[in-house]
Order: structure tokens, then sequence, then C-alpha cells
């Protein structure tokens, strides 16, 4: 578990600790142990201009979820699913994402529906809960032998096995071309996505005065072009503030 926060402000109540999991180019760590990534640095923008602590505490992604429940995070940034609406706040903050498949077959063949996937083999990635919002019954649907899914331990085994065709068809988020570009840099593929929904900051209700002054400030930096409305930093002010990943990925052979 590793904390990194950002100008400290004297009021312990001014502290906020968001829950993270890595998940590059948008959430991880660098190599100097600091949180980077297109949306901390984003949140880590509005923070200072709210005047609030914003720290990332990284957390493997069950936990995480977890212990937003139980108060042991103040906040988390995941997608906006309505899963937290007992406990929790959702900012004004907001970037779209989307997850679909990845296949190294035609476009025209990759499925546009649930059904589509009888007797189609795709990979996974572990602890991914997306591919349930296309395929609600996956789980049923294994059971009875209808699909076969084949399940990555994490994002980078899921895509290796994709690479090497133990599958042509792979779920996974828009943002795993970034690991693909590393890994199979020459790798032929197309991506359809076929899940849309926006990635926000769940804020614990006790938190709430915070969370306003986090989402005054976002309608400020919005209005001052410094974040577009895709949610991230304006591209100047982001490349003056990311940091590459710390992952020491292998070039597939």
């Amino acid at each position: 578990m590793c904390c990194l926060g950002i100008t400290p402000v004297s009021h312990a109540q001014d502290k906020l600790v968001i829950g993270s999991f890595s998940f590059p180019p948008l959430l991880h760590l660098t190599e100097n142990r600091k949180f980077s990534g297109t949306l901390s640095e984003t949140i880590y923008e509005t923070c200072e201009q709210a005047g609030i602590e914003c720290v990332f505490r990284l957390l493997p992604l069950k936990r995480a979820y977890n212990d937003l429940r139980k108060n042991r995070v103040d906040g988390l940034v995941t997608l906006d699913l309505a899963q937290f609406n007992d406990c929790c706040l959702s900012s004004d903050w907001h970037s779209p994402w989307s997850a679909g498949f990845f296949s190294s077959d035609p476009y025209l063949s990759i499925p546009n529906k649930a059904e589509d996937t009888f007797d189609i083999p795709f990979i996974i990635s572990h602890g991914m809960q997306s591919p349930y919002s296309f395929i609600p019954k996956m789980d049923e649907w294994i059971e009875q032998k209808k699909i076969n899914v084949f399940k990555g331990k994490d994002i980078e085994s899921a895509i290796r096995m994709f690479v090497h065709k133990r599958a042509n068809l792979l779920w996974g988020g828009e943002d795993f071309k970034w690991y693909l570009n590393k890994i199979a840099p020459g790798f032929s593929y197309d991506y359809k996505p076929l899940f849309h929904k926006n990635v926000v900051l769940w804020v614990r209700k006790e938190k709430e005065e915070i969370l306003n002054r986090f989402n005054q400030a976002y309608r400020k930096l919005i209005k001052e072009n410094v974040i577009g409305h895709d949610g991230i930093l304006a591209p100047k002010i982001m490349r003056q503030r990311y940091e590459e990943a710390d992952i020491k990925l292998q070039p597939d052979s």
C-alpha cells in the first residue's frame, strides 16, 4: 500500500484520502513513487484549486471498494454505476470511459450484443466488472457452456493471452491500448466500444462540504478551459504534470 499527496493544508478536515487501483495511463505510480495519470493529475489540479489536501492510497481492486464502504478511505475514483449511492456522493467532475472488444479478426466480426458471443471464445481480465454490463448472465452462461471465457490474472496477462491468440477477442477498456502499444507495438487489432460510462470521484457523505468545494473548483477550471469537456486537463498543462507509469512491460517476442 502506498500513499501519495499534494500540497498540505493546515486543517485535518480539509484532507481527502482517495482510494485507487493501478490503471495506467489513467491512474498509476511513477518511478519516483508519485501518483500520476491523466485522471489523477486532473484531480490533483482541482484539489489544489479548492485548497484541499488530496492523498491517493493505492489498493487492490476489490479492497478499494470495500475500504470506501467501510470508511477506511474518504473517496474512490471509479465508474459511476450508482453502486455507492447508499454511502457516498458522486462528483460533478466526470470523464467518459468506454470498454468493449479488441479483436484480431475483421471489425465486422466483433459481437454487437451478448448473444453474439455464443461459441466465440474471449478473454477478460480478472476483477473487471464491465463485462457483466455487456453480458449480465456471463457466469450463468459459462456454467451452461454457452460461452467460453479465458481469464487473465491481470490486464497484462490478459493482453499477452490475446497477443498469443489464446482467443481472438479480448474484453477491455479503451486504455488497454496503452498496454498493447508497449507489449506488442506491431500487433494489428480493431476495437469496438460496447459499454460507455463516466468515471467519477465518489466521496463519503460525511465529507459533503469538501466535495462541494471540489465541485466548485472543477466548475471554475472548466470555465477557464484548464479542464476540457472530456474531464481531463488541457494538453499543455497535462504535459507539465503527467509522469509515465513505473511498469516494466517486456515487449512480446
